[in-house]
């Protein structure tokens, strides 16, 4: 089925992203084409718009063949394509060359489409990356690298148009992909249009000045209520006294009663794991001192194990979407009354449940104990759980997120 043009595309889509508007996402297009295509998109999901500024960086003499590519953003970001590059012959001076220049014709793209426009905080959104479609995905690879760099929570591959290969292969690098067409005999993106015309400089500015960024809104969580701690930490032996006088910049500390774990009721949770990570460099101390710190994402109340198992499905519900299609593992940290003694045995039984509610609603995924995409975090102290949804790159950024 072959779309009319870029505006019917980007309605196409907009319908298949509904699901996302709660989410209060950012939607961003990699100009030029997949402006026309996203405006669509945040004009039905009342978002902000943005750009990601990608050039791709051609063979010399076949400049449409993509030895790899280069991304704005607090520093450039290169993806190289080695293949093509071993194939072609090209020295390491001569795709310098190449890409410097489409480095200058990204900065004069800043200058032209976006001059002192505010831009979007990404991090901790939903980010929804847009294009007119995918062919070889060397331009949208470095595109996912560089959003993926501004931590946003989710981020999502959107494109009309792409083939199965390529899109498998960048289904791995998002937390979701929404494709309306796959076509194995792919040829050019245009092909699959009837009206694919050139957009122009001009129409870029245009459709940005009708999505003029405000202040980001507050994404709603599920309030804390009883005992109101948000933040689980856990201090090395002997710690705990530094442990304390450290947590009060963020908030109110209490012990909770059980051997070096101390509960945070931080205005923030979210940003507990970002201002640590700030001392860390000039306050080595920290090191020696805190060895887990674990935000809730929401939380619950529970009395037995039944109470919480109910609660925790409940609480996870609006995360199913991020489990589909990806390997993931439960893990609860236990402390006092209310539950089970094995812990284990707990976590695969939470994990399969997931597992089956997903089948129920037509998904899949997989429990990786390895390596997995994402880690289900659950702290249980006393009747009161904390719950998080992490990532590998969380995992990665935050040395005090740990899961064991």
């Amino acid at each position: 089925m072959a779309f009319v043009d870029r505006r019917d595309a980007g309605r196409r889509l907009a319908a298949a992203l509904a699901r996302f508007k709660t989410d209060s996402p950012v939607v961003l297009a990699l100009p030029r084409g997949g402006v026309a295509v996203a405006a669509e998109v945040a004009a039905a999901l009342s978002t902000p718009l943005d750009l990601v500024l990608v050039r791709k960086i051609g063979v010399p003499f076949q400049p449409e063949l993509a030895m790899g590519a280069v991304v704005d953003g607090p520093e450039a970001v290169t993806v190289r394509n080695e293949d093509v590059i071993a194939m072609a012959g090209v020295s390491s001076e001569a795709f310098a060359s190449v890409r410097d220049r489409e480095l200058a014709e990204i900065e004069r793209r800043r200058a032209r489409y976006l001059g002192n426009r505010t831009r979007p905080e990404l991090k901790g959104r939903t980010v929804i990356l847009i294009d007119d479609g995918i062919a070889t995905g060397a331009t949208f690879r470095a595109a996912i690298r560089a959003v993926r760099a501004q931590r946003p929570v989710r981020l999502v591959l959107a494109v009309p148009v792409a083939p199965p290969d390529t899109l498998k292969e960048l289904k791995k690098e998002v937390d979701e992909a929404v494709c309306l067409e796959v076509h194995a005999a792919f040829g050019a993106i245009g092909s699959f249009y009837d009206d694919f015309r050139q957009v122009s400089d001009e129409e870029v500015i245009e459709t940005l000045a009708r999505f003029p960024v405000e202040k980001a809104p507050q994404v709603p969580s599920t309030p804390l209520v009883a005992r109101d701690w948000n933040v689980v930490v856990t201090a090395h032996r002997g710690g705990g006294r530094t442990a304390r006088r450290i947590l009060r910049r963020f908030g109110r500390v209490e012990r909770s009663g059980h051997y070096n774990v101390f509960l945070l009721t931080a205005a923030e949770p979210s940003k507990v794991l970002d201002g640590l990570e700030l001392r860390a460099g000039s306050e080595p101390v920290l090191m020696d001192v805190l060895s887990r710190v674990a935000p809730a994402q929401t939380g619950f109340d529970y009395q037995t194990t039944e109470d919480f198992e109910r609660e925790l499905m409940a609480a996870v519900a609006p995360w199913l979407d991020r489990l589909r299609d990806k390997s993931f593992h439960v893990r609860l940290h236990r402390r006092g009354k209310g539950l089970a003694a094995d812990s284990q045995a707990e976590e695969a039984r939470l994990g399969e449940h997931l597992l089956a509610t997903l089948a129920k609603a037509g998904g899949r995924a997989r429990i990786d104990f390895e390596d997995p995409d994402l880690i289900l975090a659950i702290d249980a102290v006393d009747g009161r759980a904390g719950v998080g949804l992490w990532t590998r790159e969380d995992l990665g950024a935050y040395r005090f997120l740990k899961p064991g």
